[in-house]
């Protein structure tokens, strides 16, 4: 039975720390003529906090699986 408990805590510990993973997003905004759009405010759905587009309209963020972002 201890066996079986220590499996599944640690099962479960892992299974939280695989979906608690960010991954880094880079890019670059650019308007419909491909000109950068420099100071362009870049997050995912339901962040609080996000990045700006530097001065080349590049950008990096940290984003959980799945996101949606919104520029």
């Amino acid at each position: 039975m201890r066996k079986f408990l220590t499996l599944l805590v640690l099962s479960i510990m892992y299974s939280i720390s695989a979906n608690a993973q960010n991954r880094e997003i880079t890019g670059k905004v650019v308007d419909s003529s491909g000109f950068p759009i420099p100071g362009a405010s870049v997050s995912f759905k339901g962040a609080k906090k996000g990045t700006m587009a530097a001065s080349d309209g590049s950008f990096r963020l940290s984003v959980p699986p799945n996101a949606n972002l919104t520029v």
